[in-house]
């Protein structure tokens, strides 16, 4: 299985960029902020810049709200893990 297809298994979509960048699906969700509920959204990125043989890993949260954009570094999944290492494997980066 590609690196592709195990991305698009687990929600993401590759999306044009300069890299290789994968979005996932949004999510609603709401929180507590200050004692009030506050509704919001996010997409998870894992952006790999094949320039520097690097990549990171991020949440973009949204609060319609507030008109604030947050990004967060996120833990990742073993299955997240797998799909990056096979796409590092693919671009020749391990041996």
């Amino acid at each position: 299985m590609t690196a592709k297809e195990m991305f698009e298994e687990l929600g993401y979509k590759l999306e044009e960029s300069d890299n290789i960048e994968y979005v996932q699906d949004t999510v609603e969700f709401f929180t507590i902020r200050n004692g009030k509920k506050v509704d919001g959204s996010y997409n998870r990125t894992i952006k790999i810049y094949t320039d520097i043989k690097t990549y990171i890993v991020f949440d973009e949260c949204y609060y319609p709200e507030e008109g604030n954009i947050e990004k967060d570094i996120v833990e990742i999944t073993s299955e997240e893990h797998k799909a990056i290492h096979q796409q590092m494997k693919e671009l020749g980066w391990l041996e």
